[in-house]
């Protein structure tokens, strides 16, 4: 089971070996969104955490970065070009269940973004 906890506070309720001089790990949070200020603005939020920021601009750049490797957060706009950002975060489920996915939208049809 995937301590979550961790993601956001840097410490884990998972026993662990001692290791004082070792540093946390960086989880991967993928930002995703076709317009350019809103991924600046959400990596601006995350900077300063310990988070490694990967970001596209487009839900199939989405998917050749989540390809690179583990990604533990995936934030997404809902209305992009291409696929939408159901359909986006819908195959990040297929290939990453263990990811968490979140949907930010400023679309005002929530039957649209619902389904």
């Amino acid at each position: 089971m995937t301590d979550y906890k961790s993601l956001f506070t840097g410490r884990s309720d998972a026993p662990q070996a001692p290791a004082s001089h070792l540093t946390p790990p960086k989880y991967r949070l993928l930002l995703v969104d076709d317009e350019p200020g809103i991924v600046n603005a959400l990596r601006r939020v995350f900077r300063q955490e310990n988070y490694e920021i990967l970001t596209a601009h487009s839900g199939q750049e989405g998917l050749a970065r989540l390809a690179e490797g583990p990604v533990q957060l995936v934030i997404s706009d809902f209305m992009m070009p291409g696929i939408n950002g159901a359909q986006f975060l819908r195959e990040v489920k297929q290939r990453s269940p263990d990811t968490i996915r979140i949907m930010l939208t400023g679309h005002a049809n929530t039957d649209a973004v619902m389904g």
